[in-house]
């Protein structure tokens, strides 16, 4: 099937498979005999459609045939849709490659032309490419110094520039300063303007390991940047553990205005970046392992959650969620949906809490969250291997169009082509379904007795093998793990508190297989 047939399948019933739970209308995969996948990038444009990025090793294969053929092997492939997501207009190839030249983001300059930017020579350098409409190059501009240098993100300004933000590990060159030793990297913020000429660049960070993810602008023409810090001194000297999300407002000159660091006792991260939040502030995605600080709601003492965090302008938290299971969740980014819902995509691990299945490895996972961040449902995709969401974006029509990478030709993509190699890109499109809550079907391969419950529940189950049993409570928390070989299991309750709770059941791979309410009195 030809990939630029792909984007018209949205829309055409055919392709949606009868036991796929709704609201996800399609899913597409796209790939070569290497590996291939669609990254968290995404720009919209001025027209209202939209570029998302993948990369490619693949030398053949309906990727190579339908978007670039392999003169190098490691390409960026960048895609502009229309804001439906039901047309392909364009699309680019790049080489990236680490020892030569990595590109990885595009972005639509006020003239009608293109500024795609990256890593050069083992990132020494960043880079920036002008290209006019038609694809001609107009300038080739680098910054950077002796050390290895990792562009994260960039925004374009109002004044036609750009900012570029990532991490440093010299101060030599266009850095001037660096915190602490060459093997631990700083925050690095760039300001260019509109024939990429250096505007100004400004060092932030500690003598910890600090990693940029996103930049995003503020009301006064200014900019948020948002990324994760070890750091415990300096910029970050308000660390709460062993690893906390960093945000600061700068002002139009890259002068600070004010810095936080936000997390808790254990390692909190930023992986998700950041978006405005759309008043002023900015909406944090990324990763919690703590249960104290800044993180008021963690679903489980275990692993990591995805967890939100709302800011306002002034960097007070407005509000912070968690979601999650059993296992290790976070985030890859994040975006508004077109009713101002949330929506994130990152990855999951074990099926419990929130996430309702766990098919391998690691599975692609994503939240819905209504505008104050309440939870309203989940999703997984997964395979039998490692499967990741990176990439979501709101479509024209209320829907969101997410995207990532599979590694295995089982569970939820068994039904899907798979071309070979280490990894394939997907694309899934999914409704809106902000009124429908999460909720648990009970399944006859448990059976649970009595219900409600006092002192003692026991579970029949109706399958072989180990089975892993957990219990979380209407907030999502875990109050009880076991695994068990016995057909018939009993889980005493008499200090739980009355109310509602869920039992699940998985098998010895994780999958689950059966989940009943429990009422304890």
């Amino acid at each position: 099937m030809k990939i630029f047939y792909l984007f018209l399948l949205f829309f055409m019933p055919l392709v949606v498979i009868a036991q796929l739970e709704t609201p996800m209308i399609s899913l597409e995969t796209i790939g070569g005999d290497v590996s291939d996948q669609v990254s968290s990038f995404v720009a919209k444009t001025s027209d209202g459609g939209f570029i998302v990025g993948l990369g490619s090793n693949s030398t053949s294969g309906p990727i190579t045939d339908d978007f670039c053929s392999p003169t190098f092997v490691n390409r960026a492939i960048f895609i502009k849709l229309n804001a439906g997501a039901t047309v392909k207009e364009w699309s680019r190839c790049y080489q990236s490659s680490w020892s030569d030249t990595g590109y990885s983001y595009m972005l639509q300059a006020l003239d009608g032309g293109y500024v795609i930017g990256g890593m050069v020579n083992s990132g020494n350098y960043w880079v920036i490419r002008k290209e006019d409409a038609s694809g001609n190059i107009l300038w080739i501009k680098l910054y950077g110094g002796t050390g290895s240098q990792m562009l994260y993100s960039m925004m374009a300004t109002d004044d036609g520039g750009y900012i570029l933000f990532g991490s440093a590990y010299s101060g030599s060159g266009d850095m001037g300063f660096h915190y602490g030793s060459a093997f631990k990297r700083d925050f690095w913020v760039l300001k260019v303007d509109a024939d990429g000429e250096k505007v100004w660049s400004k060092i932030y960070g500690g003598t910890g390991d600090d990693i940029g993810a996103s930049v995003v602008p503020a009301p006064d023409g200014g900019c948020y940047i948002v990324g994760s810090t070890q750091s415990a001194d300096y910029d970050c000297a308000d660390n709460h553990g062993f690893g906390d999300v960093f945000v600061a407002r700068l002002d139009t000159a890259g002068e600070i205005i004010w810095h936080k660091c936000i997390g808790g006792s254990a390692p909190d991260h930023a992986s998700g970046g950041a978006i405005s939040n759309g008043s002023g502030g900015v909406l944090i995605a990324g990763g919690a392992a703590s249960e104290d600080g800044d993180v008021s709601q963690k679903v489980n003492s275990i692993g990591s959650n995805i967890w939100l965090i709302n800011m306002d302008s002034d960097g007070d938290i407005l509000w912070d969620k968690c979601y999650g299971g059993a296992g290790q969740e976070y985030a890859n980014s994040v975006c508004w949906g077109t009713d101002g819902t949330i929506w994130v995509m990152g990855s999951s691990q074990t099926a419990a809490g929130q996430v309702k299945y766990g098919y391998g490895d690691k599975d692609a996972w994503i939240v819905h969250a209504d505008s104050d961040g309440n939870f309203l449902n989940a999703k997984v995709l997964g395979s039998g291997k490692k499967d990741v969401g990176a990439m979501i974006y709101p479509l024209s029509d209320g829907s969101v169009l997410g995207g990532g990478y599979f590694t295995n030709k089982s569970g939820l993509f068994s039904p899907y082509p798979f071309y070979g190699g280490g990894s394939d890109a997907f694309l899934v499109k999914f409704a809106n379904w902000a009124n429908e809550i999460y909720t648990v079907t009970p399944n006859t391969s448990i059976s649970i007795s009595p219900n409600p419950a006092t002192d003692v529940i026991q579970i029949q189950r109706h399958f072989g093998g180990t089975a892993k049993i957990s219990v979380v409570d209407i907030m999502g928390r875990t109050v009880y793990r076991e695994k068990s070989n016995s057909r018939n299991i009993q889980i005493p309750i008499s200090d739980w508190h009355s109310g509602m709770y869920y039992v699940q059941v998985a098998d010895e791979f994780g999958n689950r297989v059966g989940v009943q309410k429990v009422v304890v009195r």
